[in-house]
């Protein structure tokens, strides 16, 4: 990610941490291969996936940045994936 940001969003005039998080859906994807398996039974598909995810850009940036453990990332992710918007997700069969 920070190679990312070196050589492809470096305008300092631009905050590109979210660009940086959300860049190739590499954080994404690698989340959802680990647990893909464990979401699709409950309701969850890539694009639900996805659309949670962006609720929470905050705690990747602050993963990104150094300044929150993976550890905790991970358990945001849980608590949201496990929370109001994530289950409301699930029931909502548009998605």
């Amino acid at each position: 990610m920070e190679s990312l940001r070196a050589n492809y969003l470096n305008d300092p005039s631009i905050n590109w941490d979210s660009s940086v998080v959300w860049a190739f859906n590499m954080l994404p994807k690698y989340l959802w291969d680990a647990w893909k398996d464990d979401l699709k039974p409950i309701g969850f598909n890539w694009q639900k996936f996805m659309k949670l995810l962006s609720y929470r850009t905050d705690i990747g940036v602050l993963w990104y940045k150094g300044i929150l453990p993976w550890r905790d990332f991970i358990k945001g992710v849980i608590a949201l994936i496990e929370g109001p918007i994530g289950t409301g997700l699930v029931r909502d069969r548009t998605s």
